[in-house]
C-alpha cells in the first residue's frame, strides 16, 4: 500500500481528476495522453502524473501504447459488472482455499490491521460527503485488505491470475464506489470481518459465500452512481461509463439497424441522446420518460434501471454540456496570444462544442430552469465558472488600455453571451454557413463593438435623446382577460405550460375555475394570447417609435432601443412567449412563427437598407447580423432585473452601441462569407 501523506495526497486528487476525465469522455479513447497538458491541465508535476497514470493503468482504465505512454480505455456498464463478478469467484476460491490451509489465526493479523484501518478511513458523519483524500485512502486500504486475505491461500497461480484480471476497469478494490445510503463504509468494513472470521473458523463454505455476496456492494455502488448519488462526484463519475468504442470496420453504418439497435440494449449515450432531443422538440415538461422509452425502442421499467427519473437526465444533459465547456474553452485561451485573440478563441471553442453537441446544448439553453434547487445552483456554479473564464479576458484586455471605458465589462460579457447562447436556436452546421465562418463574423462584430475609440476603425455612434423611443406606459393587456393572462405568463414562466393547470390558474387569481372558463376554452387561449400579443406590442412599438425616421442607422438606433424597452417592460409575457410557444397547436404555432418572421424581415429590411447607403458593413450578410441582433436583445429577458445597474432603457442604448458600432460600414476590413 502507498503512503497516503504529504505528496500522495496531491497524488490521490490527481488519480481522482484523471479516473473522472476518462470516464467522462474527456480524454479521447485509444488516442496517446499527451503528459505537458495533462499536467498544466492539473497544475501537477509530471512525476506525481506518471504516478497518477500508472495507478489508473493497474486500474484498466488506460492502457499501455506501443510507442509509449498511455490511452484511455471505455467500458460499459456490463463490462464492469462482469470484472467484478470474475474477481469474486476467484477470490471465493481464495477465501475457500485459505479456510482450508490456515494454520495459524495471526495469519490473518494483517488483513484484520488493514481492515480496521478501512473502518477509520472515511468518518461517519451526517454533514458532509468523504472527502476526495479519504475516498483515495479508502480505496488502497480496500485492495491491500483483499490482497492480504487472497495472501492466506498460499496460491501464487490464483494470486497472479487475480492480478491479470484486476487490470480491467473497476474489477481492482481500488476503484471502489461506495454507496451512499446505510453507511457503505461501515458496511463494507463488518463484511470483510465476516470473511476473515469465516477463513478463520475454517469453514470454507461460508467464506466463499461472503465474498461473492460482498461484490453485491461494490456492483451496488457503482449503480447508485450511476444513479446520480453523490459518491459518484467524489470518487468516479460513471454516467458517460458506457461509451464502449467500437473497433473500425469497412462500411461500418452510422447506427445500428433499429432491430440490431434495440438488441444491443439502452446505453447511457444513447438515453441522453434521445431525451435531448425529445427536451429540444417538446420541453422538459411535455416530455415523459413513457414517450422516451417508446423512441429508445425499450419497455418503461428498463430505463429505469439507467436513470432514476426524468430531471436525471436534464441535468446530466447540463453537466455534461457545461463540462466540455470548461475543458475545452482553457485550451483554445492558452494557445492564443493578443488579447483581440483570446477572445476570438473563447468564441470559436464554445461554438466548435455547440456544433459538436448541437442537441444537448440547446436543451441547456432552453431547459437548465427547469431543474430542481440543488441540481440548478450546481448548473449555475459550472455556468459562472465559465462566465468568469470570459470575464477575466475582457478584464484583462481593459488593463491594457484596448477596450472602450464607457460600458463595464459585465454587459460586454452579457452581449456576447446572449449572442453565443442563442445560436443554437438558429444554426445548423450543415446549412451555408460553417462554424468557423459564424465565429469569424461573431468575433469581429464583437470586437469592432467593445475596443476603443482611437482604435476603431469605424466612427464612434452620436447618441440619441433617450426619450426618440416614445415608449407607452400601458401594460401589454388590459381588463379582466388582461388579469388571466398575466397571471397565466408568471405560471407559464415559473412552471412551464405543460406542468401548470386551470386550477392552478384560478387559485393564483383567487376564483373559480367556471370564470376562467366563462372567458377562455382552455389554457392554450391564454398562450396563444401571450405569444401573439407579444409580437404584435413589439412590431407596433417599433413602427411607432421610428415613424418618419429616413436615415437607416437612426432608424436601427430607435428600433434597437425600442425593442429592448418594450421587451423589458412586459418581461414575463415576453420570456413565456419565447419559451412556450412551441406547445401551441400546429396552426397556432405556424402563425405565430410567420408574425416573427415577419417582424424579423422587417429589421433585416433596415440592415439592407443601411449597407445599401453605406451606413452598415457590406462583408456581412444581414441575414447573419439580423441573426445576431436578435440573441443580442431577445435574450435579455433571461437575466434582466429591475433593481440591476441598468434601467431598461440604459440597457437598450448600452446593447444599441455594442452591436451597431461593431456592425457599421468601415473602409477596409477581411470578406466575410455572405
Amino acid at each position: 500500500m502507498s503512503d497516503l501523506n504529504g505528496a500522495s495526497t496531491l497524488r490521490g486528487r490527481t488519480v481522482l481528476a484523471l479516473r473522472e476525465m476518462v470516464l467522462r469522455g474527456q480524454l479521447a479513447a485509444r488516442e496517446r495522453l499527451e503528459e505537458f497538458d495533462l499536467s498544466r491541465r492539473l497544475g501537477v508535476s509530471r512525476p506525481v502524473l506518471r504516478s497518477a497514470l500508472d495507478h489508473l493503468a493497474s486500474e484498466g482504465l488506460l492502457e499501455p501504447i506501443p510507442s509509449g505512454g498511455f490511452a484511455a480505455r471505455h467500458f460499459t456498464l456490463e463490462d464492469i459488472r462482469d470484472a467484478i463478478l470474475a474477481r469474486s469467484a476467484l477470490e471465493a476460491l481464495a477465501a475457500g482455499l485459505a479456510a482450508k490451509r490456515i494454520q495459524d489465526p495471526s495469519e490473518l493479523e494483517a488483513a484484520r490491521k488493514l481492515n480496521a484501518q478501512l473502518a477509520e478511513a472515511i468518518p461517519s458523519r451526517a454533514s458532509s460527503l468523504p472527502t476526495p483524500e479519504e475516498m483515495s485512502r479508502f480505496g488502497d486500504l480496500n485492495a491491500a485488505f483483499h490482497n492480504a486475505f487472497v495472501a492466506v491461500a498460499r496460491s501464487p497461480m490464483l494470486a497472479w491470475c487475480l492480478q491479470r484480471l484486476q487490470s480491467a476497469a473497476f474489477a481492482s478494490p481500488a476503484a471502489v464506489v461506495i454507496p451512499v445510503e446505510g453507511d457503505g463504509a461501515r458496511r463494507a468494513f463488518e463484511e470483510h470481518q465476516a470473511i476473515l472470521n469465516a477463513i478463520q473458523s475454517g469453514d470454507a463454505s461460508r467464506a466463499e459465500a461472503l465474498v461473492k455476496q460482498h461484490a453485491g456492494l461494490a456492483i451496488h455502488g457503482i449503480e447508485s452512481a450511476l444513479k446520480g448519488q453523490p459518491h459518484c462526484s467524489r470518487n468516479i463519475a460513471l454516467e458517460l461509463v458506457s461509451k464502449k468504442p467500437a473497433p473500425p470496420t469497412e462500411n461500418r453504418p452510422s447506427r445500428l439497424p433499429k432491430k440490431e439497435e434495440s438488441a444491443a440494449g439502452a446505453t447511457s449515450a444513447r438515453i441522453l441522446d434521445a431525451a435531448a432531443d425529445l427536451f429540444g422538440e417538446k420541453g422538459f415538461y411535455a416530455a415523459t420518460t413513457r414517450e422516451l422509452a417508446t423512441r429508445l425502442n425499450i419497455q418503461q421499467a428498463s430505463l429505469y434501471h439507467h436513470v432514476s427519473n426524468k430531471e436525471e437526465l436534464l441535468h446530466r444533459i447540463c453537466r455534461q454540456v457545461m463540462d466540455c465547456f470548461l475543458t475545452d474553452l482553457p485550451i483554445a485561451l492558452n494557445q492564443a496570444e493578443t488579447a483581440r485573440g483570446r477572445i476570438s478563441a473563447f468564441i470559436d471553442a464554445h461554438l466548435q462544442v455547440m456544433a459538436q453537441n448541437p442537441r444537448q446544448t440547446l436543451v441547456v439553453v432552453t431547459e437548465f430552469r427547469a431543474l430542481s434547487r440543488l441540481h440548478f445552483a450546481e448548473i449555475s456554479e459550472r455556468y459562472k465558472e465559465y462566465s468568469r473564464l470570459l470575464d477575466s479576458e475582457l478584464n484583462a484586455a481593459r488593463r491594457l488600455g484596448i477596450l472602450r471605458t464607457d460600458i463595464s465589462p459585465k454587459y460586454m460579457r452579457l452581449a456576447l453571451l446572449n449572442t453565443l447562447n442563442w445560436t443554437p436556436r438558429w444554426f445548423h452546421a450543415s446549412g451555408p454557413l460553417s462554424c468557423k465562418d459564424l465565429s469569424s463574423i461573431y468575433s469581429c462584430i464583437f470586437w469592432e463593438g467593445v475596443i476603443s475609440p482611437e482604435q476603431r476603425e469605424a466612427p464612434t455612434l452620436t447618441p440619441l435623446p433617450m426619450s426618440t423611443g416614445r415608449q407607452r406606459s400601458r401594460a401589454l393587456h388590459r381588463g379582466t382577460l388582461g388579469k388571466f393572462i398575466r397571471g397565466a405568463a408568471e405560471l407559464f414562466s415559473k412552471c412551464g405550460y405543460e406542468s401548470t393547470t386551470t386550477r392552478d390558474l384560478a387559485t393564483l387569481l383567487g376564483m373559480e375555475r367556471a370564470t376562467l372558463y366563462y372567458h377562455v376554452e382552455g389554457k392554450e387561449d391564454l398562450l396563444y394570447a401571450i405569444c401573439k400579443s407579444s409580437i404584435e406590442q413589439l412590431d407596433n412599438d417599433v413602427i411607432e417609435a421610428t415613424e418618419g425616421i429616413a436615415d437607416p442607422l437612426a432608424q436601427l438606433q430607435v428600433g434597437i432601443q425600442t425593442h429592448v424597452l418594450s421587451l423589458l417592460r412586459d418581461q414575463t409575457q415576453h420570456a413565456t412567449s419565447l419559451a412556450e410557444a412551441r406547445a401551441l397547436s400546429p396552426e397556432r404555432l405556424a402563425e405565430i412563427v410567420s408574425m416573427r418572421k415577419a417582424y424579423q424581415a422587417r429589421a433585416r429590411s433596415v440592415l439592407e437598407a443601411g449597407q445599401r447607403a453605406g451606413s452598415i458593413r457590406k462583408d456581412i450578410s444581414s441575414k447573419y447580423l439580423g441573426m445576431m441582433l436578435e440573441g443580442l436583445l431577445d435574450r435579455t429577458v433571461v437575466w434582466f432585473k429591475r433593481n440591476g445597474e441598468l434601467s431598461p432603457s440604459e440597457l437598450g442604448a448600452t446593447l444599441c452601441r455594442l452591436f451597431l458600432e461593431g456592425a457599421q460600414h468601415r473602409s477596409a476590413h477581411p470578406q466575410h462569407r455572405k
